[in-house]
């Protein structure tokens, strides 16, 4: 049986945990949330990268944004990177 794929649904990951920061300056948070299993997703290149929250039902975080990444570079489920994902 073919194992199915995570689908990545841009709308979901509306909560901006950081701003464009060096990859290394964010390094903590992503351990963090690793640890915490959180759903999260990270974009960016060179000295600019960005960390995009999955929303929760019980979400407490007032900041939901748009404008996403359409296709992260980076994608964790519940702390566990997802090596291959479908963008919904």
């Amino acid at each position: 049986m073919a194992k199915e794929k995570y689908v990545y649904e841009r709308k979901k990951f509306c909560v901006p945990v950081t701003k464009a920061e060096a990859l290394s300056s964010i390094q903590f948070i992503i351990d963090d949330f690793v640890n915490k299993k959180v759903t999260f997703c990270i974009d960016g290149e060179g000295e600019s990268w960005e960390i995009w929250r999955l929303v929760e039902d019980n979400d407490s975080d007032k900041i939901k944004k748009n404008g996403s990444p359409e296709n992260p570079k980076i994608l964790y489920s519940e702390g566990r990177k997802i090596k291959e994902f479908e963008i919904n």
